[in-house]
């Protein structure tokens, strides 16, 4: 029986496109239509080659090598139809394999490697511990209702931290109100793996354990979790940090999510020790830049899938 050896470089492993194209070059190596039986399965989680055995043009049977990083054909012809899969796809592929080959960073759930939108920032200090951590941060977008005149006046720290981020690349957006986040002109094209909320306050009118002082805050919150959840991508999260002693607990946060959509992926304890620089800040008020006890608090993740539909 004829056997030859084709191996194939797939640039884009995870496009469909280029998996026809690998199969349709199989099939007419040799200008001639070879029948396929069965099912050819492929493992494209990891950029390899792909060997092929044609055996007499009937069976394929599908082996896999990553040691090869150039193209080899015993047939000519199969090397100049390999050459021709889309330029495109090409480089989008050069350009993702560049991305992963920089080292990954990471600090507690954010990866430098995530688009991460920061909500209602007081001092700015937990978007630099995240920025130090990464080392630079392009993929951050940090936001604060306030203007920057009035940071500045609050917070004693807020020019330092503002600087730091714009030198590693963060951008900076203020007046950035959480209910209507999603319409505001930098941020309406664009999409989030993260979008992150501490310690939200609608400000202080009542008593906390008040209930129109609940209702306030259960407004801001409902409202950011709906504008949140259109600015996702695909299995994005929406994490809220917030304290989970009564009457903070009395919010329902986990409701008020369920009523726009999102459902509770995970809870986890908050510690602020595990953010190096990063200090909670009132902000309202004469003691605006100082910062209030947490006590016992959790961060509350948040996805548009249920947990059990989520792919991994």
């Amino acid at each position: 029986m004829a056997r030859q050896e084709i191996v194939i470089k797939l640039y884009s492993p995870h496009c469909d496109k280029c998996r026809a194209k690998a199969i349709q070059i199989a099939a007419t190596a040799n200008d001639k239509l070879m029948l396929l039986m069965g099912d050819v399965s492929f493992d494209f989680r990891k950029e390899e080659t792909i060997v092929l055995d044609c055996i007499n043009g009937i069976n394929l049977k599908e082996k896999s090598s990553s040691k090869d990083d150039t193209i080899r054909a015993k047939n000519p012809q199969v090397v100049k139809i390999i050459n021709l899969v889309g330029a495109e796809e090409k480089r989008v592929w050069k350009e993702k394999k560049i991305m992963r080959a920089r080292k990954e960073q990471k600090i507690m759930h954010y990866s430098s490697n995530h688009d991460i939108l920061l909500v209602g920032e007081g001092d700015f200090s937990f978007a630099a511990c995240l920025a130090r951590a990464f080392g630079s941060a392009p993929h951050i977008v940090a936001t604060s209702l306030d203007s920057r005149v009035s940071l500045e006046r609050k917070y004693s720290r807020a020019s330092i931290n503002l600087k730091e981020l714009e030198d590693r690349g963060c951008t900076v957006l203020h007046g950035v109100n959480a209910h209507t986040m999603s319409k505001h002109p930098s941020l309406i094209l664009k999409s989030f793996d993260c979008i992150v909320f501490n310690f939200p306050r609608a400000g202080f009118f009542y008593k906390e354990h008040d209930l129109q002082q609940i209702k306030i805050h259960q407004k801001l919150v409902k409202g950011f979790l709906k504008s949140a959840s259109s600015m996702l991508s695909y299995n994005g999260q929406v994490h809220i940090t917030h304290k989970t002693a009564y009457p903070f607990s009395a919010w329902d946060i986990v409701g008020l999510a369920k009523e726009v959509g999102l459902y509770l992926l995970d809870e986890d304890e908050f510690m602020p020790l595990r953010y190096p620089g990063y200090v909670n800040k009132r902000g309202d008020g004469h003691h605006c830049d100082k910062s209030f006890p947490i006590g016992s608090c959790s961060t509350y993740k948040f996805t548009k899938l249920r947990r059990g539909l989520l792919i991994s």
